[in-house]
C-alpha cells in the first residue's frame, strides 16, 4: 500500500538501495537541530515523494524536530486518486 511504500522510503537511509541510490531520505544524525537542518530534510523528503510515480503531488508536508526525533506528516494525492492520503512517520 502506499502508505507503507513511502513510510520504508522514509525510514531508509538514502544511498542505501544498491539499485537505487536515490530511494530513501538523507540521515541528519548528528547535525544540529536547527532550522536549517529541518528546512533542507523537508526539501528532501518532498522531493523523494515526488519523484514516486504513484504520487501525483504532495499536498503539504510537516516536519517536527524536538530535542533528537524528527516527526514528518506528508499529505500526498495518489496518482488517480480523489481522496488525499496522508504518511506520517516518526523518529527519522
Amino acid at each position: 500500500n502506499l502508505v507503507q511504500a513511502c513510510q520504508l522510503k522514509l525510514w531508509t537511509e538514502q544511498g542505501t538501495h544498491m539499485l537505487d541510490p536515490s530511494y530513501g531520505t538523507p540521515m541528519v544524525v548528528g547535525y544540529p537541530n536547527t532550522g536549517a537542518t529541518v528546512v533542507a530534510l523537508r526539501s528532501a523528503i518532498r522531493a523523494g515523494l515526488s519523484r514516486d510515480s504513484r504520487i501525483d503531488k504532495v499536498l503539504s508536508m510537516i516536519v517536527v524536530a524536538e530535542d533528537d526525533t524528527v516527526d514528518v506528516e506528508a499529505t500526498v494525492l495518489p496518482v488517480g486518486g480523489k481522496a488525499a492520503v496522508v504518511v506520517g512517520v516518526s523518529a527519522l
